[in-house]
């Protein structure tokens, strides 16, 4: 079980991997988001899940459950193509302190980092365009309705350009989520080691990018 971006990038690659090394072994897949993965596993629902969650917000893991960090990104401001700073190799956020905001409208701790990230920077952002779904998020800003902050899996979008954020270095984490080791099955080791081998050679060899 994983959750939308890291599905259609890490997660496709992880599983067509698996596949053809353990063709024999039966592959069932789920979305979800890491309020429903982590439970899942707990229950044992779900053999393996991928969370995500940031350093100003962890998630807290229970002992029965093993957890580890197997990829960190980038967030990236996320601008009009035609913007002002659109060109720029990095941006200030206090630079878009006057700018309509993006951000998911439920609490959580993605429309809580985006927040907090503007306020580091001096501002109360004004959110204008609220959606729990980065593509529409993405629309908004390729619209010219306003700029969002977005983790670097969320991808690219037409009319839409991503810049490192000048001065502050916010990071996603991505955790593998399984049961206790003797708790497991050796095909679960497997699909562990696959995804450290995707997340290793992501960034050099970045899979399809267009996740909501």
């Amino acid at each position: 079980m994983s959750f939308p971006t890291a599905n259609a990038t890490l997660m496709t690659r992880a599983l067509s991997l698996f596949r053809g090394r353990f063709p024999k072994v039966e592959l069932e897949f789920s979305e979800g988001e890491p309020e429903d993965s982590y439970p899942g596993v707990k229950r044992g629902d779900f053999d393996v899940a991928v969370v995500f969650d940031y350093p100003e917000y962890p998630l807290e893991f229970s002992r029965d459950v093993e957890a580890e960090l197997i990829f960190e990104e980038p967030m990236r401001v996320a601008l009009p193509a035609g913007h002002r700073l659109a060109a720029a190799k990095s941006v200030r956020l206090a630079d878009l302190a006057e700018e309509d905001w993006h951000c998911g409208a439920l609490p959580s701790s993605c429309r809580s980092q985006v927040i907090n990230l503007c306020r580091e920077a001096g501002f109360e952002p004004r959110i204008s365009f609220q959606s729990e779904d980065y593509e529409v998020i993405k629309g908004f800003v390729a619209g010219g309705l306003g700029v969002s902050i977005l983790p670097e899996l969320a991808g690219e979008h037409r009319g839409m350009v991503l810049r490192p954020i000048r001065g502050q270095k916010p990071i996603r984490r991505l955790w593998a989520l399984t049961l206790e080791t003797d708790a497991r099955s050796p095909a679960v080791g497997e699909m562990l080691g696959v995804l450290r081998e995707v997340c290793r050679a992501y960034p050099e060899q970045p899979v399809l990018r267009a996740a909501a």
